[in-house]
């Protein structure tokens, strides 16, 4: 017998829990301009012999998603995108079936946004939304990407289960049960710059000149 899947990712999960095992990675990578692709590497396992996933439905919510595409091995998966009232809904048709206990289909989401990172003066300042309803999820793995020209990490929170290095970048790797409350915050970069205007109101209640001391903002980390 056939059977649809939904799923809606980023925000809330609904699917038939009892009859797939349901596990996901998902990468961010961070290019030099802000520009993040995001790709999100589903794995779902037949519990049953007698059923199989036929499409499978997800919304992205409060993402700009670009340049969607859907690939399972080599090949480009069918979809229909549809956009309105702050969310994406893409879903996905399965061509062929996978039939078996304990079989299982492995496909790619992909996309860009420019949201992720955004630039603030001299920093880099990096969201990635929490995780909605983990415990339908075996497994649920998060890597974020940075190129190193961003400099240090000023903050990471919550701090990342490892760390990767390269020669033009670092990973971070996060597992699902640790954001999944809240996201990840992150900034890089040594320093910020900010141009102030003060504007000071003196008033001299004498009818001499005299000198008054004024407040300067003190150089410190806060």
């Amino acid at each position: 017998s056939l059977f649809i899947i939904r799923c809606f990712l980023s925000v809330n999960f609904v699917f038939a829990q009892e009859e797939f095992g349901t596990s996901t990675v998902i990468e961010y990578v961070v290019h030099e301009d802000g520009r993040t692709q995001v790709s999100h590497t589903i794995t779902l396992t037949n519990k049953f012999s007698t059923v199989h996933a036929i499409s499978y439905n997800f919304a992205i919510r409060g993402v700009t998603a670009q340049n969607i595409r859907v690939t399972e091995g080599q090949e480009n998966l069918p979809t229909n995108i549809e956009v309105g009232n702050g969310e994406t809904k893409v879903s996905i048709d399965f061509p062929t079936a996978v039939v078996g206990r304990d079989k299982f289909r492995t496909f790619t989401i992909q996309y860009e946004d420019v949201k992720t990172a955004v630039r603030n003066g001299q920093v880099w300042e990096i969201t990635i939304p929490k995780i909605s309803e983990i415990e339908k999820y075996e497994s649920y793995t998060v890597g974020l990407s940075i190129p190193n020209s961003f400099g240090q990490p000023a903050y990471l929170s919550p701090k990342p289960n490892s760390a990767l290095p390269a020669d033009n970048n670092i990973s971070y790797f996060y597992q699902g049960r640790d954001i999944s409350n809240t996201g990840v915050t992150a900034a890089f970069g040594k320093f910020q710059v900010f141009n102030l205007t003060l504007r000071y109101h003196l008033k001299n209640p004498y009818k001499q000149r005299g000198q008054i001391e004024i407040a300067l903002p003190p150089d410190t980390a806060f």
